[in-house]
């Protein structure tokens, strides 16, 4: 049986109908893509323009300079100069590390030419190195502060770097100590925040790869010299290469300056003067603590101080702030105070020295003059340095007078100084002992036993007798002076303590000091000079090594007028009045202008003792 045939009418409206459906599809799908195009272009236009930013807006930060460091006479000792790190952008290849494409090698090749580095070492730091994180992680850099004279270089060939593989040179600020060693440990050096250090509060601020102040001035007046860094927003290709010049720029603030009270020539001349001898040279205006030089060997070369982390000489170590050391006969005239305030001894009355001094039932102490100095008084005592008179009336004074007086002159505490890292040792006592025997305090009574200070302890105590009991905080910088050149800060003289003794009391210990250098039997005789009256203190020191002994000499001058106050310590190199006061001498001759510079460099330096 044959179908039936379907009208034509029926297969019309059929069609029809698939027609419609196709053409309600269609207008479907249009409107949808119409309302999204709305949605993307107009109603979403801000969402979707800054995504397109971020394609290629970078906001790269304008690294601040530092403040500098100037001497007292304005001399730049320290400031920041530009270098430059080479960045190239990174090409990778399905998320593995960098890939050197063929422009990426031209590119290194041609640097390894002008940098004069090897090209395997450029192309590991390509592989392996820093990426910039403001570049959104896709730059890499190849070598890092890098000298003008090779930048110069590099823009002078830049059209010879591939377009993808571009080097782009940022200056990036550096620090620079223009005269190397000198001063090294007051100043300091920087480097670059560490982890464990971005863990402590004082550094909140900072961020990877930001530079802090490591050690002396650098590290103490951080908050002061470091500046603040800027941005510049610019447009980038997709090679990460910028387009003009920065659309917005915030600039940079550079950080504050620091003057110091050292005088560049001065700290230049107590390290000529030291020279290759272990030691410190301290100098100081007595009348307000200043720091005026003060110098500590070995040294090191701030530039470069990875180069001395573990070298076994410890030349970073700061001695004048650090170091403890038996002040030996020169803890003398410290002595004298008391014994005249307190045990009110006469000064004209005499004490016998057979050479020897003892205790009932107890050891033989020793002077420095075994035949013995004979009747002597305290002037005499001083200037001949008799241990004798000392063993003798330090024992009736007793420990705990001597230790009151001890810390009046600040030998109990730190100095105070400005600089960071200040390490003293408690003065010694009965407390600092389960039990107390006489001789501790006879040992005492010549800067020997358990006695250690600091070179700048003693300095500062002794500019306390030069001015006549005024203990004031040492102070090496003297003010903080902002960009625009005006003075923020301007330190005044800190007193830390005020020693009552009558002016006898103090006029007696300055002509015992008086005489040391200037009469024929002082021990300081070989510095004596007709035209510059100078009043000091030798001391030999005994140390753990045997018959080496360390060499002390402390003076000041004019000694109607003071202006400066100076201490010297040589490790292990004999009698103070012999070696350590011929230095302190130079030093004064230098100060006062009656010698030069020039005419250091051309004497031959004093030779280390060991």
């Amino acid at each position: 049986m044959k179908k039936k045939k379907q009208p034509l009418h029926a297969k019309s409206i059929q069609v029809d109908r698939r027609l419609q459906a196709f053409l309600l599809l269609t207008v479907a799908v249009f409107c949808i893509l119409i309302f999204r195009l709305w949605t993307i272009q107009i109603y979403q236009q801000e969402k979707y323009a800054k995504k397109a930013e971020k394609n290629y807006i970078r906001n790269v930060p304008v690294l601040s300079r530092r403040g500098r460091i100037l001497d007292a006479n304005n001399v730049v000792l320290a400031s920041d100069e530009d270098y430059y790190d080479v960045w190239i952008p990174i090409r990778r290849k399905d998320g593995a590390k960098n890939v050197v494409t063929p422009d990426v090698k031209k590119s290194l090749e041609l640097l390894s030419m002008i940098l004069d580095e090897s090209y395997g070492t450029l192309e590991y730091r390509y592989v392996n190195g820093k990426r910039d994180i403001y570049y959104k992680q896709n730059r890499v850099r190849v070598a890092s502060r890098i000298p003008w004279q090779q930048y110069v270089a590099i823009k002078e060939r830049i059209i010879e770097f591939p377009r993808s593989a571009m080097v782009f040179p940022n200056p990036v600020p550096t620090r620079r100590y223009w005269y190397g060693e000198l001063a090294a440990h007051i100043i300091g050096y920087t480097g670059e925040v560490s982890p464990r250090e971005l863990k402590n509060p004082l550094y909140e601020n900072y961020g990877v790869g930001d530079r802090i102040g490591k050690i002396g001035l650098e590290r103490q007046y951080e908050s002061l010299l470091r500046g603040k860094d800027g941005v510049n927003i610019v447009v980038v290709d997709k090679n990460e290469i910028q387009q003009g010049g920065p659309i917005s720029q915030i600039p940079s603030t550079p950080g504050h300056d620091i003057v110091l009270n050292i005088d560049k020539d001065l700290q230049q001349a107590a390290e000529m003067i030291l020279g290759a001898s272990d030691g410190v040279i301290v100098a100081q205006d007595p009348n307000n603590g200043a720091v005026l030089a003060m110098a500590s060997n070995p040294r090191f070369d701030p530039q470069y101080p990875s180069r001395y982390m573990t070298d076994p000489a410890q030349p970073m170590f700061h001695k004048a702030i650090r170091g403890a050391f038996e002040p030996g006969s020169v803890f003398k005239i410290f002595e004298v105070v008391p014994l005249l305030e307190e045990l009110k001894i006469n000064p004209n009355a005499t004490v016998y020295c057979p050479g020897y001094f003892t205790l009932p039932g107890g050891p033989i102490w020793k002077c420095h003059l075994h035949s013995g100095h004979g009747n002597l008084n305290l002037y005499q005592a001083v200037a001949k340095s008799c241990n004798v008179f000392f063993y003798e009336n330090v024992n009736r004074l007793g420990i705990n007078s001597l230790f009151v007086w001890a810390s009046e002159f600040g030998f109990n505490r730190p100095t105070g100084v400005d600089l960071p890292d200040e390490s003293v040792r408690e003065f010694p006592s009965p407390r600092t002992k389960k039990t107390w025997y006489t001789g501790y305090t006879v040992n005492m009574a010549i800067g020997q036993g358990d006695i250690v200070l600091t070179p700048l302890q003693v300095s500062t105590a002794l500019c306390a007798l030069v001015n006549s009991g005024t203990l004031y905080q040492p102070r090496v910088a003297d003010k903080v002076v902002a960009p625009d050149g005006q003075v923020v800060e301007d330190f005044k003289p800190v007193v830390s303590n005020v020693i009552q003794a009558s002016t006898s009391t103090w006029d007696v210990l300055h002509q015992a000091m008086w005489d040391v250098v200037n009469t024929s039997s002082g021990t300081g005789r070989r510095i004596v000079d007709p035209e510059l009256e100078i009043a000091g203190k030798s001391g030999t020191a005994q140390t753990s090594k045997g018959d080496l002994t360390h060499a002390w000499f402390v003076c000041y001058a004019p000694y109607e007028n003071p202006k400066i106050a100076i201490t010297v310590i040589l490790e292990y190199a004999g009698h103070g009045g012999e070696e350590a006061a011929p230095l302190a001498k130079q030093l004064l001759d230098l100060y006062f202008g009656r010698t030069q510079l020039a005419d250091l460099s051309t004497a031959a330096p004093p030779q280390p003792s060991l």
